[in-house]
């Protein structure tokens, strides 16, 4: 039988179907079932191999005139000592008649007409077939193999001529009447033939299909959760794939999808521990991240957080700290931003050893390592240090000492924070009255010099529940004698409070605490309210003052409104006591003695009454007064007495009054008559009224 297949692939090499044909052999050939006969001896395995049983190769025959078994499955056998028959297995039967015959229908359809060569050929095939059959009849199971292999065959060898034409005249084409395979036309649009001999043809092609009955169909519309793949063309429907899901919390849509393409995720950036997300992802925008901002220098007011950037606040108090810090601001007066603590969250712990003096009372032996003061210990929350003050009470020279400021969370464990140099020195300002050096203030009447508070203000820091100030080197002589040293602290929890203060520039940052114009200033405006809408502004009348924290000294200022420059004003500047502080107005206050750095030369008293009567009288012999003075509780007129005034029967009257009407004259300063509404206050009793010539401009600052 390969004698006879190799001849006819020698007849077919110049047709078109030479390839067809051979596998169309090989079809045959090869499917016949290969085994060693019973009666021969076992096979040998090709050159090299080792001797062994012969097996069921799929495609094996033996070589010319030898025993060996080898891959050539064209190789013809001759009679030799062991012959390997032309049987395979079934297994192999089943599967390569599968696989041969799918491929011999695809070249056969690719061909066109000339079909009398391929009949030829199935017919000798059939013969040699029919004769390989009878060949084994001797051997049951061979022939049943070759019985089933005829089966699988049939339906093959049986196609007609014109059947054959059918299958190839596919696509654009069609079987005329002389059946011939021809092309439909015109040419480049989609059709049918469905073996047919007529073309089918979708007018609107881009939203039908030809079906498998060779008609036109609509075409599959894709889903809004899929997309379209191929789009419908002659016998093929619309394909669609379902589109590719993005997370929602892990992923972004780096390109949209459309109804011919998928749509293209990308994973969301990730912020690392550095940074915060500074703009939320969207479905089509990915998370943007930022640099967190440098650790806080002064006060972090809002933590950082996963979607925000820490807030840090300078901590600027007062227009002075302003001043300081902002050079380009020091020539323009105006409203400005500040930022402190609110005066509740501040506490003053004291360690006392003798009354504020000046003669040299106190305590100044604190050995080396000594603790001097310590606050309590806060066990609900942690506080940080504003300020340290400490009182002289020697005024002959200069004394020093370094103190390490410690901080602990449970009284054992100490953290050293800050050292300063606590040294005294007599005071020394500058042209505008702020304080540069040495000791602020000294409210102990004839007490001077070297004596009075030092104010140590420690940088930014971390909180702690417990501190203390501990003694190291001696800077001059020996640590100053002191009676007393305060403590000022807040709550590290504590939320800075902002607002706006018109500040004084050009005079250093003095920031405006009370301002009252056209109007009269009375005792029961001397008190402290910082709420919102009693922040002092020049276009608002005050009916209180709001002095800063930590502020230290004030200065007064007092005016005709018709003339309310800074050069016709008079002023009063001295330190501010704590009775300033009150936020409730009332109680007397005799005779305080401040410390003061402007006219009027003398002493300079805070007083104020709360009575209309007056407790010390009110007359011009006896009487009870108020403001910035240098009379004294129940002294009678004085002249220049400051800025403020005494009560009396026979004095100054009007609307513009708040408290005490047709109860109050005034003495301000070098101004006379004002009792009058000219002069420096008398016993003329002709009152004053609002249509009087001369009205008031007050403005009181401080600074620290």
């Amino acid at each position: 039988m390969m004698l006879v297949t190799i001849a006819l692939v020698a007849a077919l090499a110049e047709t078109p179907y030479i390839r067809t044909v051979n596998k169309t052999i090989q079809l045959v050939g090869d499917m016949l079932p290969r085994a060693c006969h019973p009666t021969m001896l076992p096979c040998e395995g090709c050159a090299g191999d080792s001797q062994g049983e012969c097996k069921n190769f799929e495609s094996s025959q033996c070589v010319e005139a030898t025993n060996f078994q080898c891959p050539d499955a064209y190789s013809a056998c001759k009679e030799s000592s062991t012959v390997c028959s032309d049987l395979v297995t079934k297994d192999f039967l089943d599967g390569a008649i599968g696989d041969t015959l799918d491929e011999v229908e695809e070249k056969i359809i690719e061909q066109e007409g000339k079909t009398e060569i391929l009949n030829e050929t199935i017919l000798q095939l059939q013969e040699e077939l029919e004769n390989e059959k009878r060949k084994h009849e001797n051997t049951r199971e061979e022939l049943q193999a070759a019985n089933e292999l005829l089966d699988k065959l049939r339906p093959l060898l049986n196609l007609q001529t014109e059947e054959l034409v059918k299958m190839s005249c596919v696509g654009a084409k069609y079987i005329n009447n002389n059946g011939t395979c021809v092309s439909c036309v015109p040419a480049g649009t989609h059709y049918y033939s469905n073996y047919l001999a007529r073309c089918v043809h979708c007018s609107d092609d881009s939203e039908r299909y030809i079906n498998a009955s060779g008609v036109c169909t609509p075409a599959t519309k894709c889903s809004s959760s899929k997309y379209e793949k191929s789009p419908p063309k002659g016998n093929r429907d619309r394909k669609c794939f379902p589109l590719t899901p993005c997370s929602a919390s892990t992923q972004y849509i780096k390109v949209a999808a459309t109804t011919t393409s998928d749509r293209t995720c990308r994973n969301l950036t990730q912020c690392n521990s550095t940074q915060y997300i500074s703009k939320q992802h969207t479905e089509y925008e990915d998370r943007e991240c930022k640099s967190l901002s440098p650790p806080c220098a002064d006060y972090e007011q809002t933590p950082a957080t996963t979607t925000s950037d820490r807030v840090c606040v300078v901590t600027v108090s007062s227009c002075r700290e302003k001043w300081k810090k902002d050079s380009t601001i020091r020539n323009s007066n105006g409203y400005y931003d500040l930022a402190s603590f609110p005066l509740v969250d501040h506490n003053t712990v004291r360690s006392r050893w003798t009354g504020d003096n000046c003669r040299d009372s106190g305590r100044y032996v604190f050995n080396n390592g000594e603790v001097a003061s310590q606050t309590p210990i806060y066990n609900s929350y942690k506080i940080v240090v504003e300020r340290i003050t400490w009182y002289s009470v020697y005024s002959g020279g200069a004394r020093g000492c370094k103190w390490m400021l410690q901080g602990s969370d449970d009284g054992s464990a100490w953290n050293d924070i800050w050292e300063f140099d606590y040294r005294t020195s007599p005071e020394r300002t500058d042209t505008n009255h702020h304080h540069v050096s040495g000791a602020r203030y000294n409210s102990v009447q004839g007490c001077g010099g070297y004596s009075g508070h030092y104010v140590y203000s420690p940088p930014a820091h971390k909180g702690y529940r417990k501190w203390r100030i501990i003694r190291g080197a001696i800077t001059v002589g020996h640590c100053p004698r002191s009676s007393s040293v305060a403590w000022t602290t807040r709550r590290e929890d504590a939320k800075i409070q902002t607002r706006k203060a018109y500040c004084d520039m050009k005079r250093g940052g003095w920031e405006l605490v009370y301002n009252r114009a056209n109007l009269f200033f009375t005792p029961d405006h001397m008190k402290q309210d910082c709420s919102t809408t009693r922040i002092a502004t020049v276009d608002k009348d005050s009916n209180s003052w709001c002095i800063p924290n930590l502020a230290t000294k004030w200065m007064w200022e007092v005016a005709p409104e018709k003339t309310p420059s800074v050069n016709n004003m008079y002023r009063i500047a001295t330190n501010i006591p704590t009775q300033a502080f009150s936020t409730s107005g009332g109680g007397n206050v005799g005779n305080l003695r401040l410390k003061h750095y402007t006219s009027p030369v003398g002493s300079v008293y805070y007083q104020r009454y709360t009575s209309t009567n007056g407790v010390w009288g009110c007359s011009s012999g006896r009487a009870g007064w108020f403001g910035l003075v240098r009379a004294s509780q129940g002294q009678g007129d004085y002249w220049p007495a400051g800025i403020g005034g005494h009560c009396d029967s026979c004095s100054i009257s009007g609307t513009g009054m708040t408290w005490g009407s047709s109860n109050i004259e005034y003495y301000l300063g070098n101004y006379h008559n004002a009792h009058g509404c000219s002069g420096a206050g008398g016993t003329a009793c002709s009152l004053c009224n609002d249509n009087s010539r001369y009205k008031w401009l007050f403005r009181f600052w401080s600074t620290d």
